[in-house]
């Protein structure tokens, strides 16, 4: 992380669950949720945009190159994999959920 608080670098960077948390709600922040439309809605991260993998390569003009942005997925890899599109399309600041939300123990919105 960079002296302004931001994830700047060229490789995706993992983020832990209490790092996580600093971030909802930081509107310098994107956090975009990987998974399937149903699990999204099942419950997920507190401010998290719905991106399901299967549609990233399509959408992910939706986000803002300037914005931090923190993927997340079910265990990870697919966060890892979205994010090296991200660091090759001009975003800088990307970060990935370690463990997914298999490892999420944080508050949920239903």
């Amino acid at each position: 992380m960079s002296k302004d608080g931001k994830m700047a670098s060229k490789e995706v960077q993992p983020i832990g669950e209490a790092d996580m948390e600093k971030y909802i709600g930081n509107s310098d922040v994107s956090i975009v949720d990987l998974r399937e439309s149903d699990l999204y809605r099942d419950g997920h991260i507190q401010g998290a945009i719905n991106i399901s993998f299967a549609e990233f390569q399509s959408r992910m003009k939706e986000l803002d190159p300037k914005k931090s942005v923190i993927l997340v997925c079910h265990v990870g890899p697919m966060g890892e994999a979205s994010g090296q599109l991200l660091l090759q399309n001009g975003f800088h600041m990307v970060s990935n959920l370690s463990g997914g939300m298999a490892n999420w123990n944080g508050k949920l919105v239903r």
